[in-house]
Formats: C-alpha cells, sequence, structure tokens
C-alpha cells in the first residue's frame, strides 16, 4: 500500500485555527496480477478412438484475505478443451489459489487432475503462470472374432464390425470395419475398453 502522508516527515499539518480545517489522507492498494494455464492431455492406448472430442473443464479461484472464508473469484467457471489445447485464465491477483473439476470426461478410463480441489490448489505467483493439469486416459480392451465352418468350406468370409460408446460411434479403420476370414481362422482387434460391438457376415456363400 502507498500512502502519501506516511511518517513524521510527510504528515498532514494541523495549524492553529478558528476554523475547522479540511484533513486528507490518501492511501492506494495495488494488487499484481497472474493467471493460471488449464491444459487438457489425452493418453492411453484409446487415445486415437476420441480424436477431436471436446471435455467439459470447471475452474475455481478463491483469493485467501486472512479470515475464515476466503474470498471467491471464479465459481466453476467453464472451459471447454480439447486434446492438446492450453486455456488461460488470466486477470487473477497474486495469492488466489485455483483447482479445476470436470463435468465431462468424454468417456475416460480415468482422469487425473493435478489440482482438483481446495485442499490442492494451484497459486497465483508473481512472474509466471501457475498451471492445471488434466490428464483423460482411455484404455482399450481386445475383441477376438473366430470363423468356423461345419461342413465342405474353405473360402474365404467377409464381415463388417462395428462399435458404440454412450459418446457415439467408434471410428473404425477401414481394415477393421470390413475384414475377412478362412475358416477356422481368427483376429484379435483392440476396441475403447467398454464399448458394445457387433460383427456380422456379410457375402455368405
Amino acid at each position: 500500500a502507498v500512502v502519501d502522508h506516511d511518517s513524521f516527515d510527510t504528515g498532514v499539518v494541523v495549524t492553529t485555527s478558528d476554523e475547522v480545517q479540511a484533513l486528507a489522507l490518501t492511501a492506494t492498494n495495488t494488487f499484481d496480477l497472474g493467471a493460471v494455464a488449464v491444459t487438457k492431455t489425452v493418453d492411453g492406448a484409446g487415445a486415437s478412438f476420441v480424436e477431436g472430442r471436446t471435455y467439459a473443464v470447471e475452474v475455481t479461484c478463491v483469493l485467501p484475505q486472512g479470515g475464515p472464508t476466503p474470498t471467491v473469484l471464479l465459481a466453476g467457471k467453464k472451459l471447454s478443451l480439447t486434446a492438446g489445447q492450453t486455456l488461460e485464465v488470466g486477470d487473477l491477483p497474486i495469492g488466489a489459489q485455483c483447482w479445476a473439476g470436470e463435468s465431462d470426461n468424454g468417456g475416460a478410463t480415468r482422469t487425473t487432475i493435478a489440482h482438483d480441489s481446495a485442499t490442492k490448489p494451484a497459486t497465483v505467483v508473481a512472474g509466471r503462470t501457475a498451471g492445471i493439469a488434466v490428464v483423460n486416459t482411455f484404455d482399450t480392451g481386445r475383441l477376438t472374432v473366430t470363423k468356423k465352418v461345419v461342413g465342405p468350406g474353405e473360402g474365404r468370409f467377409s464381415f463388417t464390425l462395428t462399435c458404440t460408446t454412450p459418446q457415439g460411434d467408434v471410428p473404425l479403420k477401414g481394415s477393421v470395419a470390413r475384414f475377412t476370414l478362412k475358416a477356422g481362422q481368427s483376429r484379435v482387434f483392440d476396441v475403447p475398453l467398454g464399448a458394445s460391438c457387433i460383427v456380422r457376415e456379410v457375402d455368405v456363400p
């Protein structure tokens, strides 16, 4: 804080007078500002199945000021991020404490947030941007398709594969979405963990 009359030498002088005197003191408080950056990372064996997906993250920030209850600066500020994206929340006073939550993790197997509560906040400091990393991990499961033929017939048989999750259809590569097997052959596919998959045989001889 800066006070224009903050010592004996610079104090306001009261003179002897029969008139009421108006005295003025000016105190100026300066608050430096900083920022917190929220970064979204998507990893795991199933990350390729969720390219372009958007995730909803909420940021809350408070400013401790010595009392029992901190001052709320942001309460669940909503951010929409895609994999690899960083969004910055600025104009936060130095000393602010921020954390994040994720209301929609896009169907991730698990979510890890470095600062996810008031007891584990990221603190805004001077000279650098505080960071909150939000990581969504997508695991895969294995689907095995085996062709069995009863009686004569050793030709090549054609199949289609489709998979869905609560987030919608799973994008499958052409060689996975449509494939062939001979009698007795098997093929193993990596699909999103928890996906519902349907195999259909087409062009049945």
